[in-house]
């Protein structure tokens, strides 16, 4: 399935990810890359640009770790 531009920025988290204080990052994204299931940076990057779409999981689970760092609406624009 391939998604429009306006789709993918839905399902993107890099909103977020530019929210999070800079002592935070590196421990958020961590978390971020066990929650995804993940081991290298190229693969959450893709994951934060919405190249590849969390499942319902995966969203609920990001949307608390947001949450935990102080970020109410880290999807979309």
């Amino acid at each position: 399935m391939i998604l429009t531009e306006k789709e993918r920025i839905r399902y993107s988290f890099r909103k977020g990810y530019g929210e999070l204080k800079k002592g935070d990052v590196v421990r958020f994204r961590t978390e971020c890359m066990r929650i995804l299931n993940i081991n290298n940076l190229t693969s959450f990057y893709q994951r934060m640009d919405a190249k590849i779409i969390p499942n319902i999981l995966e969203y609920e689970q990001l949307l608390a770790l947001f949450r935990k760092y102080g970020v109410n609406k880290p999807f979309g624009e």
